[in-house]
């Protein structure tokens, strides 16, 4: 067999037009921050191009000049567009946003749109405001409720009032942290309320979108089945999060064994199950084709559409199902009704129409990885395949599928690992046999679950289903967890900057612009130039080269890195000392451990340390110690731990930094009456009461204030 490659030029541009187009939207809506252009303008610039297309498109004129100055002028009126619907969707843009009318105390309708998520500290959700102290208003805004609120009774699509007063999302407030406030701001989430016990009352009952009230009916029910005929929890778990996209009952060591196999993509209901839906339905349409009648087609076609919208409303509508489900219907009518149709073409259809309804999808991670990892299978899985072929030549259905199964892993990850790397620092090294598992069984496991549930009453049936349902998923699941325990199952604590995954990035694209482009001998004869190879071969040196003076430069900081950092961690205290190579914590002896790695995860992954020596007592360091007095010699910094003094007994009398850590209540008048120091810093673990009073009286004696509850962590540098 010799697979046929038909997408292999990549950047032929005549016939995949509208990826032009998606390249130009995406660079204007990444554009947007940095042109501060009123919106009146913006929408006039938008109008204006598009009369002088229109005018230019009804003259007679067709010389190259004129098409090419039209090209040119579509292009700059799509990232005029990009522009401006970026701006449109910015909360500043809208008059009749609520948080234009907050007060002090504000009493706020709205529609909940999310399902409330209970923790052990509070339960949230997502209100859609509609009114705003008696006026109208819209946005969305993040609800907390009181954890003593054990008794809440509401649902998907109710209507609720409440009273507060609404503040701002927290930003990361630790080095290289998560940036929470960003990650909101970017799904059109700019305020957060943490509401009193009972300031919140129902106003209407279940005013949600009929096909997606009954959608939610039909997925609780879906639910209950499961939960009643898989009693096993880690099998419950897989099959609502992979059937019916519930994850909320997915242990901390399902998903661990998940990740780290390279499988997690399985667990979230995506392109690759609302794909699988299609193939399975698509079976009973498999005779109607391009060439097929027109009704077949329309009939295939709206079935199959109906079929993905059902499918999407029942497993709750999340954005990477309803990206999939556009890309998906975009693909199937392009395969229906236009022979050789282009894959970009469609990719880049469905995305110009995620984005003009949302831009803010680009910032989505979901959507990229679902976007890089399409095209990359699309561009490379045939030249993997070309290459195994060169090897072997499988013959047998079996070895052929299992074959397409390995080339597709290997090929959905060359676009996406940098990104991956990146943003996650680990590597999956069994990535293509937890691929092939995952992939090979996720449509048995999809269509048994959905045969077993939609099969439940039928007795003997059921039974059946139910055996062979469970018997699947223990099967997938000792895979997985086989997996996980194989050694060196990943590569963890990667770091690579921002620039390195660019230079990857130019590396890759270099690598594919040099494979779409290749030419047959005949061709080479006619056009023997080379140009854009050698630049592109010049690229991909380039690049490699700046990677590895990018890894050269950060060894070389870490190796002469000396820093001192006080998290802003929550209700405990956490300290990194950096020496070079070497790290040295000190922290609460009750802090939790989950808690603390994600407050210092990244930083440290960055730093290449995660081991954690923990402080507490003289050390042998000779930069360095702490002494039976509280005192932390840091250089030439005297750092005094109010903690670990009695104040009753003598203690020094000044320091460079007095340190208020570990939960300490003491007065501030009582130490600083008798104690001399140059500033006072004060960590997490110490109440709000405490810091405001620490802060006033620092402000009567003029010494310098920080609280990592406000002004995130200190960092003392040599």
């Amino acid at each position: 067999m010799r697979y046929i490659n038909e997408n292999s030029r990549i950047l032929n541009w005549p016939e995949m037009p509208l990826a032009r187009i998606v390249i130009l939207l995406i660079l204007g809506i990444y554009s947007s921050p940095f042109i501060p252009i009123p919106l009146l303008y913006q929408l006039s610039t938008c109008l204006f191009l598009l009369t002088i297309i229109l005018i230019m498109q009804t003259s007679k004129s067709s010389t190259l000049s004129v098409v090419r100055s039209l090209s040119l002028l579509i292009l700059f009126l799509v990232f005029c567009t990009g522009v401006f619907r970026s701006s449109l969707q910015k909360t500043s843009s809208d008059s009749y946003h609520y948080t234009n009318s907050l007060d002090k105390h504000n009493y706020i309708v709205g529609q909940i749109v999310q399902k409330i998520k209970k923790k052990k500290a509070s339960s949230s959700t997502l209100l859609e405001v509609e009114s705003i102290n008696g006026q109208g208003a819209r946005g969305k805004l993040l609800v907390y409720f009181n954890k003593a609120d054990s008794l809440l009774d509401y649902s998907l699509g109710d209507i609720i009032a409440i009273s507060g007063s609404p503040n701002n999302i927290q930003s990361g407030k630790n080095p290289r942290s998560f940036d929470y406030q960003n990650f909101m701001a970017n799904k059109g989430i700019d305020k957060q309320i943490f509401l009193k016990l009972g300031n919140h009352s129902l106003v209407k009952k279940n005013r949600v979108f009929l096909p997606l009230h009954y959608a939610n009916i039909a997925r609780r029910w879906a639910l209950g089945v499961l939960d009643n005929k898989l009693p096993d929890r880690d099998q419950y778990a897989t099959a609502s999060a992979m059937v019916l996209g519930n994850r909320d009952h997915i242990s901390e060591e399902l998903q661990s064994a998940f990740s780290d196999t390279g499988a997690v993509h399985v667990l979230a209901v995506s392109g690759l199950h609302v794909g699988i839906v299609i193939m399975l339905f698509n079976f009973l349409f498999r005779r109607t084709r391009s060439e097929s009648k027109q009704t077949k087609k329309v009939i295939k076609f709206s079935v199959l559409t109906l079929v993905v919208i059902s499918y999407a409303l029942i497993t709750g509508a999340s954005p990477a199902v309803v990206r999939a489900s556009i890309m998906f219907s975009t693909l199937l009518f392009g395969r229906l009704w236009f022979d050789n149709t282009n894959i970009y073409n469609i990719l880049s259809f469905s995305a110009i129409l995620i984005l003009l309804y949302n831009p803010n999808n680009l910032t989505d991670l979901g959507f990229i990885f679902s976007y890089l990892a399409l095209i990359s299978i699309v561009f490379f899985q045939p030249y993997f395949m070309t290459l195994i072929e060169s090897f072997y030549d499988p013959t047998h259905w079996v070895s052929i599928r299992i074959t397409q199964l390995v080339t597709v892993s290997l090929a959905a990850q060359v676009l996406i690992f940098p990104l991956s790397i990146f943003y996650f620092h680990k590597f999956p090294i069994y990535f293509i046999l937890s691929g092939v598992m995952a992939v090979a069984m996720a449509p048995f496991i999809l269509g048994c679950g959905l045969l077993m549930i939609f099969t439940s009453f039928i007795p003997v049936w059921s039974t059946v289903n139910t055996v062979a349902f469970s018997l699947l998923l223990k099967a997938f699941l000792g895979i997985i967890y086989g997996i996980q325990m194989l050694p060196f199952n990943s590569i963890d604590n990667v770091w690579i900057s921002k620039s390195s995954m660019m230079f990857l990035y130019v590396t890759i694209l270099s690598i594919m612009f040099i494979l779409g482009n290749q030419k047959s001998e005949y061709h080479r004869f006619l056009n023997p130039n080379k140009i854009g190879r050698n630049r592109a071969v010049l690229l991909i040196f380039l690049s490699v080269f700046g990677i590895l003076g990018n890894s050269i430069f950060h060894t070389y900081r870490i190796k002469n890195h000396k820093e001192l950092i006080v998290y802003d961690h929550n209700g405990a205290t956490l300290i990194d000392i950096y020496e070079g190579e070497r790290l040295v914590t000190i922290s609460s002896k009750n802090i939790n451990k989950e808690a603390a790695n994600y407050t210092c995860r990244d930083n440290r992954i960055f730093h290449g340390n995660l081991v954690n020596n923990l402080a507490t007592t003289n050390t042998k360091n000779r930069n360095y110690q702490i002494d039976k007095n509280g005192l932390l010699y840091y250089y030439d910094k005297e750092i005094l731990f109010l903690s670990s003094i009695d104040i009753e007994a003598e203690f020094p009398a000044q320091s460079d930094i007095l340190f208020i850590s570990h939960g300490c209540e003491v007065q501030p008048y009582k130490i600083l009456e008798v104690h001399k120091t140059k500033q006072v810093v004060i960590d997490g673990s110490v109440t709000y009461k405490m810091i405001n009073q620490w802060k006033k009286e620092c402000l009567k004696k003029g010494i310098r204030f920080y609280a990592t509850k406000t002004e995130g962590a200190y960092i003392l540098k040599k």
